[in-house]
């Protein structure tokens, strides 16, 4: 089983107040997440002392389509300071096995009285089988 070793996707931007997959299985090819960078983008906001909150979801796949977001897919709750960086490097990939199994990030924006307006950049790093 050759691998292709890629920046899985180009960099996500997610919105304040959205969820936005950030790489999902296509064509049935397993990926194996092994790097996310998160980068809170506050440098060009008019409240760049905000910080941001971002939950990171593994999500299985519903019936074969992206599947949702939930408390019980969540696998990373983080709070990064403005234009601050953050990698989550676990130990073992994240493997994603099925069409439609997905990795989302939800930038929290105004939500649990978070106060920041500005996008956080994604970009998920690994393999996906050739």
């Amino acid at each position: 089983m050759p691998l292709q070793r890629l920046a899985i996707d180009t960099v996500t931007a997610v919105a304040a107040g959205t969820t936005s997959t950030i790489v999902s299985v296509t064509g049935g090819k397993t990926t194996y997440v092994r790097t996310l960078i998160i980068h809170a983008s506050a440098i060009e906001s008019n409240t760049p002392d905000s910080p941001v909150n971002v939950q990171i979801y593994v999500v299985p796949n519903s019936g074969g389509s992206v599947g949702d977001s939930s408390a019980s897919n969540r696998i990373a709750r983080i709070n990064l300071a403005a234009s601050d960086t953050f990698f989550l490097e676990p130990e073992y990939p994240i493997n994603l096995d099925n069409n439609g199994d997905s990795i989302q990030v939800f930038n929290e924006g105004t939500f649990h009285g978070g106060a920041n307006q500005y996008a956080v950049n994604v970009l998920a790093m690994g393999d996906r089988e050739d």
